[in-house]
């Protein structure tokens, strides 16, 4: 119980914290990032049942990478290029020296959490960092920062929700974000950021996604280009199955980037003539060809449901070969049908 207790002290902290803080130098433009790196990111995950609480490990782990790739989306979306395996866990296992210091420097970030949370508003003045031995990492020249994840969350049992027990103030799933970037040279935290939801990292990726750009919306605009999607055929080239690996779940933001064919729901007649209109919203599973294979569930008016999930299994996708490897991905669209127009995906 004393796991679960501290996670809802934890929470409770965050929510009264500044989501943004901007260091001056940032902020003035006087610092510039025009490439950053990010560091392993850390998920910890507690499972809450009756009988208390239980750390997910192997979950916390899997959650990792979409986390970092719904991160890395954001960063992109504000003009930042990130750079996702220079330092990933992959890359430091051929390199034990870097481990070390990639080690040493996660120690630092995290006993630098509770500090941050009671001044915050010091981020601004300069007064939190991890010194200049992040100078011990070896990093591209235009690499200017690095960024740190962390991730805590809570998931409640069907009992625990049931019984509807309040958790030092917490009742229900829970997601704590937060993020900091640090200068690559000085060790300066240059942004720090948190965003606390009211969901689970496994079932609300769009919401995760949400938070991150909320959490990331006074960073200053960078400078690189959105990079485009690559133009692949309609009938993408099977991959290789050696590589292949299990399935992720991903923000619609994030497998957008992928998409190769996008074919428009058609409004059912029968559905004009009774005037229906609404939204439907399609879970579905995309292989690792691209191609999406089966529905897991539609919510929305009965007679638009068909016309939306006959538009899904037409979409294809680029494959998600990620690090060298290739995901089965599990997504979910939102598709509109309003009278008078063309059945579409709302804007984002």
């Amino acid at each position: 119980m004393k796991l679960t207790v501290g996670f809802g002290v934890w929470l409770a902290l965050a929510a009264v914290m500044p989501a943004q803080v901007v260091h001056h130098d940032l902020n003035s433009g006087k610092k510039q990032i025009r490439s950053i790196v990010l560091m392993p990111p850390v998920v910890n995950l507690v499972r809450i049942s009756m009988k208390g609480a239980e750390a997910m490990n192997e979950e916390s782990r899997n959650h990792e990478l979409p986390l970092a790739l719904e991160v890395e989306t954001a960063l992109q979306e504000r003009g930042y290029p990130l750079d996702r395996g220079a330092l990933s866990r992959e890359a430091l296992a051929k390199n034990p020296e870097e481990r070390y210091a990639v080690d040493d420097l996660q120690k630092r970030f995290d006993g630098q959490l509770d500090l941050i949370r009671h001044k915050s508003k010091d981020v601004r003045k300069g007064r939190f960092g991890l010194g200049d031995d992040v100078a011990r990492l070896s990093l591209k020249d235009d690499v200017d920062a690095l960024l740190f994840v962390r991730a805590r969350g809570q998931v409640l049992t069907g009992n625990k929700k049931a019984f509807r027990s309040v958790v030092a103030g917490v009742n229900g799933d829970a997601v704590v974000l937060n993020l900091g970037i640090v200068d690559a040279r000085t060790g300066e935290m240059l942004y720090f950021c948190k965003s606390t939801l009211r969901t689970s990292m496994a079932d609300q990726p769009d919401e995760i996604a949400s938070g991150i750009a909320k959490a990331l919306a006074r960073l200053p605009q960078g400078h690189a280009a959105w990079p485009a999607a690559s133009a692949v055929p309609d009938a993408a080239r099977p991959v290789d199955s050696a590589g292949a690996v299990g399935r992720i779940v991903l923000s619609q933001k994030v497998v957008e980037r992928h998409l190769a064919k996008y074919v428009p729901p058609e409004y059912p007649g029968v559905a004009t003539m009774n005037a229906v209109e609404g939204d439907v919203i399609v879970h579905y599973i995309i292989d690792r060809n691209g191609q999406v294979i089966k529905t897991m569930g539609v919510l929305g008016p009965v007679h638009l449901n068909a016309a939306a999930t006959s538009a899904v299994m037409q979409w294809r996708y680029r494959p998600f070969v990620i690090d060298g490897r290739v995901y089965e991905v599990e997504a979910q669209t939102t598709l509109s049908f309003r009278l008078g127009a063309e059945p579409s995906r709302p804007p984002e």
